[in-house]
């Protein structure tokens, strides 16, 4: 969006468009009227592509937030997976095996479990 002070430029601008426009006379008014039209229409572009420009970023902002909240939702599922796939690699590496090592293994898929489940409560 436009600033005030930008907005007040254009806007003494226009002033000064009108005022030319009323004091010229007929001759002179001839001639200057593709200037004056030219001048409208450049202030009005100008406004109007502000307003473009705003709604656009806009528009970014929605879809940034919208993309965090999707990729949240995939990270979230890539975790959960990828914890269920080391219970799954556990109950394989732990088949045959007793005492101490067995509870070694159990130890060390629990704590890339817990590393896992502490992202899960971040996010």
């Amino acid at each position: 969006m436009l600033s005030d002070e930008e907005m007040k430029a254009i806007e003494k601008i226009r002033s000064f468009n009108q005022y030319n426009w009323e004091m010229n006379n007929l001759k002179e008014k001839e001639f200057a009227k593709p200037y004056f039209d030219a001048l409208d229409t450049i202030l009005n572009l100008i406004e109007k592509q502000s307003k473009e420009i705003e709604e656009l970023n806009e528009a970014l902002d929605e879809w940034i937030n919208g993309e965090r909240t999707s990729m949240f939702h995939i990270h979230k599922d890539k975790i959960k997976a990828k914890i269920e796939e080391l219970d799954k690699e556990e109950k394989e590496v732990l088949k045959g095996t007793k005492g101490q090592d067995r509870y070694a293994i159990k130890q060390e898929y629990m704590h890339k479990r817990s590393g896992l489940q502490s992202l899960l409560e971040k996010e």
